[in-house]
């Protein structure tokens, strides 16, 4: 989730390794919904997925590019102090030693500098765990947010 969703390989049975138009257009949930939120026991957030007009994958559900190309930009998105307030010591610490290994992976010493430049990113609160492994539907929804039963998938990762 920390390169863009086109770079993206498929690891299911009978399809093809790589995105196709076809695959990024289909329904990311069944039946499919016009919106739906994302949460990972590793964020402090809840992530909205909503369809996104223009793309090559454009319809008025959310298709699986709108939850690939979601991810990809809101953890790409810097960290504020706020969200670093909501963890506890000894995890604000794995996020940014999560930072510090994200920056160093980059070789190009300019490019590194920059990256580094950018701080703790919502990317670095996944660690090692960057890579999509999936959702799951979460059971109830979430009832302090308004958010029914159906509406509310769980975020899977794995090492890349």
């Amino acid at each position: 989730m920390s390169l863009p969703a086109d770079s993206a390989r498929v690891q299911v049975a009978h399809y093809p390794s790589r995105l196709t138009d076809t695959l990024v257009s289909e329904a990311a949930t069944n039946p499919p919904l016009p919106s739906l939120s994302i949460i990972c026991t590793c964020l402090p957030w809840t992530i909205t997925v909503t369809p996104t007009r223009g793309a090559i994958w454009s319809a008025p559900y959310v298709t699986v590019g709108d939850v690939l190309h979601t991810l990809h930009r809101t953890l790409r998105l810097g960290v504020t102090d706020p969200e670093m307030g909501v963890i506890d010591a000894p995890a604000r610490d794995r996020v940014h030693d999560a930072y510090v290994r994200r920056y160093r992976r980059v070789v190009d010493p300019r490019e590194r500098d920059a990256e580094k430049a950018k701080h703790i990113k919502r990317i670095d609160f996944l660690r090692d765990y960057r890579a999509f492994y999936g959702l799951s539907l979460a059971q109830g929804g979430l009832p302090a947010k308004r958010i029914p039963h159906g509406a509310v998938w769980v975020l899977h990762t794995a090492k890349p």
